[in-house]
């Protein structure tokens, strides 16, 4: 199977270093182009190590969502505060989910159908939020977190949805590894 993308988080030579992602595609759900409707449904895995014996990160006010080509697919899901102790690691693994029909541009809505029946189709796993640095008692202020990670989304085994009979099943949409996660702080 496809090994997870890690990222590097590094804050002033010290700090966090390589945290992994999975992504699960529960449901992506294209209507056709003319109508523009995408329901989307997914889990996707996060989990940050922090390799420091003298840092601590605090995680506040966290979200995680899905985007297709720059436009959001999910609603961004708030992860839970997290505190991150001297070489410990944080798994965060929430349900993505449209709240009810994302509506795409024609052209989108065009671009997302020739994906799927391509067969691939490249979603961007994003996180957002703030996190703070604990060194003895001392916190610092918040500083902003920024990570993106793409996933690329196999569907139905690369061979795509063309002349498909069924659409969808537990295996129809399978992740597959694009890139290393890219994070800014």
């Amino acid at each position: 199977g496809a090994r997870p993308p890690s990222i590097s988080i590094i804050h002033g030579g010290e700090g966090l270093r390589r945290a992994q992602g999975r992504l699960r595609v529960l449901c992506l759900n294209v209507t056709p182009p003319t109508s523009a409707y995408l329901f989307t449904t997914m889990q996707a895995t996060v989990a940050a190590r922090n390799t420091n014996d003298r840092v601590g990160v605090y995680y506040d006010e966290t979200d995680m969502y899905a985007q297709y080509k720059g436009v959001a697919i999910t609603v961004p899901t708030r992860l839970p505060v997290a505190y991150q102790g001297h070489r410990d690691q944080s798994v965060w693994s929430p349900y993505l989910r449209s709240m009810d029909s994302v509506v795409l541009p024609p052209q989108l809505a065009i671009a997302l159908a020739q994906d799927e029946t391509a067969g691939y189709v490249l979603v961007d796993v994003r996180v957002d939020g703030w996190v703070r640095w604990k060194v003895g008692t001392w916190i610092s202020g918040h500083y902003h977190l920024r990570v993106n990670c793409p996933a690329l989304i196999r569907v139905n085994e690369g061979k795509g949805s063309y002349g498909a009979t069924t659409g969808g099943g537990p295996d129809y949409f399978r992740f597959q590894q694009a890139a290393a996660c890219a994070v800014d702080i």
